[in-house]
């Protein structure tokens, strides 16, 4: 019986190693590889003023605004990519508005970017210019989420809807004309 057995297990390994494919080369298409992928490329400039603390000293004032700088090319990077998600309210009494307040969110993950500039101002700021090429389609899946997320959503895809008579943004806000 344990002769059976084995012969058995040995005739299915043997079996099962006829049948193995290799998983560490996916199959590729020729045509695929030989075509360009189209890109898009996108920049963002970003502006850091220099502190009037008075504990710094000036390097560490230099430092800080060119990192200020390139923090702001980053989320202006961020808000071309993903979008900006703007939160809004008003309050009206005695049909007078009375206050008027709104929020601004990005919420992004940017990876690949290229640092093409940090440039010194007047006044000691500093502008920063990166850039960053992302693959059309990439582009492309971003924009199309855009236009079709729902003004509900926490999503850190942009929020834009359309916009027209009646078109809703929220439980309780509308744009009319």
């Amino acid at each position: 019986m344990k002769k059976l057995a084995l012969a058995v297990l040995m005739g299915s390994l043997l079996l099962g190693g006829c049948a193995f494919t290799r998983l560490d080369k996916p199959a590729t298409d020729p045509v695929a590889e030989a075509r360009p992928q189209p890109t898009v490329r996108l920049t963002a400039i970003g502006y850091g003023a220099t502190s009037s603390f008075d504990g710094y000293t000036p390097g560490q004032r230099r430092l800080m605004a060119m990192r200020a700088s390139k923090l702001d090319a980053y989320r202006a990077l961020a808000e071309q990519i993903y979008g900006v998600r703007v939160v809004g309210n008003s309050t009206v009494s005695a049909l007078a508005s009375q206050n008027d307040g709104y929020r601004v969110y990005v919420n992004a993950f940017v990876r690949g970017s290229r640092l093409i500039s940090v440039t010194p101002m007047a006044d000691g700021n500093y502008e920063t210019e990166l850039e960053i090429e992302v693959n059309q389609n990439f582009y492309d899946y971003f924009r199309a989420g855009a236009e079709t997320a729902s003004p509900n959503t926490a999503s850190p895809v942009a929020i834009r809807g359309s916009v027209g008579p009646g078109s809703a943004y929220g439980t309780n806000f509308y744009y009319t004309e």
